[in-house]
């Protein structure tokens, strides 16, 4: 993704409209009233969503703006996720859901773990493309 602030201190910020987002806010700003942070494309690497932060803060009408939180997202089926969420759960669960759709992120949510609905998507996977696991057992 390009970044979204291609000047710093633009008033007016281009606004990333992917599926898998979320909307990442400087708190600095909001603690004073003010509503600054952007859009960001989850289905990036953690590095380029934690760039695409940095890029925001740096813009941040407040001097030396540092903390950000999750304030919203989008395209995650269902699955919630905390204000403070991880790059790397967001990157990998936005991959996840992008790879299976809806289905990935159901799985998600009805097992609780990301590993464990990758574990039942691979097990299905497995069953389905093996002749052998899908015979009738008697």
């Amino acid at each position: 993704m390009s970044n979204p602030y291609p000047m710093k201190g633009e008033e007016k910020m281009k606004q990333f409209e992917g599926d898998i987002r979320i909307y990442v806010a400087c708190l600095a700003a909001f603690n004073n009233g003010i509503l600054h942070g952007c859009w960001i494309d989850a289905e990036q690497g953690s590095y380029a969503i934690y760039d695409d932060v940095r890029a925001m803060l740096a813009a941040s009408p407040m001097e030396d703006a540092e903390e950000w939180a999750i304030h919203d997202y989008e395209g995650f089926c269902g699955v919630q996720l905390s204000e403070y969420e991880g790059f790397a759960e967001v990157s990998e669960l936005a991959a996840f859901i992008s790879e299976h759709g809806e289905i990935g992120g159901r799985l998600v949510n009805h097992l609780s773990s990301l590993d464990d609905a990758k574990k039942a998507i691979e097990d299905a996977y497995e069953v389905s493309t093996n002749p052998w696991l899908s015979l009738p057992r008697n």
